[in-house]
């Protein structure tokens, strides 16, 4: 299954600036549409939800959870664009 999430550059490079105040960051891939973002790349604080442009507290989801809850965050059309998936 394909899938593709849009955000736009400014909105993308807001949300990164506004977890790292200025300090160096690591960004792990989650999912296809949602990153890991924290100064400690192990331990990361904030979920960046590509489609829905928001940051998402990280201690919000337990590590055992996480995938469920993730899922359970579904497609969103808040920007404009939905997740689109191709069999």
């Amino acid at each position: 299954m394909a899938s593709i999430a849009f955000a736009s550059v400014g909105k993308l490079i807001e949300l990164l600036t506004s977890v790292t105040a200025g300090e160096d960051a690591y960004v792990r891939v989650l999912s296809a549409n949602r990153l890991a973002v924290g100064t400690d790349p192990l331990h990361p604080t904030h979920i960046l939800d590509i489609p829905r442009e928001v940051l998402i507290p990280f201690k919000q989801v337990e590590p055992a959870n996480m995938e469920a809850s993730l899922r359970n965050l579904g497609p969103s059309t808040a920007n404009g664009y939905a997740t689109i998936s191709a069999d």
